[in-house]
């Protein structure tokens, strides 16, 4: 019975999600920790990674850690400040 759909009287397929619930409450319960960890240690981690990132780019290339473009630069802190300014620059523009 693969590929075959039940279809209600209504003539819309069982099984098939096709408006949000009326409740605005979950089965699913998470808890106050997942707020502290959403809120709290991802943020923490994705700033501890990307200033680890810079620090260890600039103390291993110290003449060249700002030079952006060419193949040897792909993991040097001009790479990571150019990509920062052009993804902002991308949403602003789609935004519009």
């Amino acid at each position: 019975m693969q590929g075959r759909k039940t279809v209600r009287s209504s003539g819309r397929p069982t099984g098939v999600c096709t408006r949000w619930p009326k409740s605005e409450r979950s089965d699913v319960t998470v808890g106050r920790g997942w707020d502290f960890v959403i809120g709290v240690l991802i943020p923490l981690q994705a700033v501890f990674s990307l200033v680890w990132f810079l620090y260890t780019s600039c103390r291993e290339q110290r003449e060249d850690w700002l030079k952006p473009f060419g193949p040897e630069n792909v993991n040097q802190v001009g790479t990571v400040l150019v990509q920062f300014a052009i993804v902002p620059i991308l949403f602003i523009l789609a935004n519009r």
